[in-house]
């Protein structure tokens, strides 16, 4: 399982019973399963594509690559952030602009904290920016699940970000 294991974080959002953990092996990031917390409720199978494959028996990747019409190039305005955020700075000045026009309550985003990485829920202009830039390993940002679905329930309006 752990090589098919995107770093999402997921599992460790969905599971009632914290039976699923983050683990740093040699540098490596993954996750382990403590099968004597699990309530074998099959929240993690069926929120994980990798671990639905193996489970399920067949995939649910890429279903809806066949309906893609159209893919735009672009990049930020703002020369600060064109030049040090990644690709472009598309997706830190998108973040921005939908903060400021309250289009999104908070953005999750995932940045740099000394050779780890925090996650974390914000509608401050200086976190954005300071996550600028991509992460090329496993972050589990999704492992803020419940908060999302919390914020969600009261109705706030959330963006996402992350890199496949």
């Amino acid at each position: 399982m752990t090589q098919l294991c995107v770093g999402c974080g997921i599992c460790l959002g969905v599971c009632p019973s914290n039976a699923v953990n983050r683990r740093i092996d040699n540098g490596l990031v993954t996750v382990e399963f403590d099968y004597t917390l699990c309530i074998k409720c099959g929240k993690c199978v069926e929120a994980c594509p990798p671990l639905f494959y193996l489970y399920k028996g067949h995939p649910r990747y890429f279903e809806t690559i066949e309906r893609i019409e159209k893919i735009f190039f672009g990049y930020s305005t703002n020369h600060d952030i064109r030049f040090h955020a990644a690709s472009g700075g598309v997706v830190t000045s998108l973040l921005l602009y939908m903060l400021k026009h309250k289009i999104v309550d908070e953005v999750l985003i995932v940045r740099m904290k000394g050779f780890s990485v925090e996650v974390l829920l914000t509608d401050n202009e200086d976190d954005v920016i300071s996550a600028q830039g991509s992460i090329y390993f496993k972050t589990f940002s999704l492992c803020m699940l419940p908060e999302i679905v919390h914020y969600i329930k009261k109705g706030s309006k959330l963006c996402i970000v992350g890199l496949p």
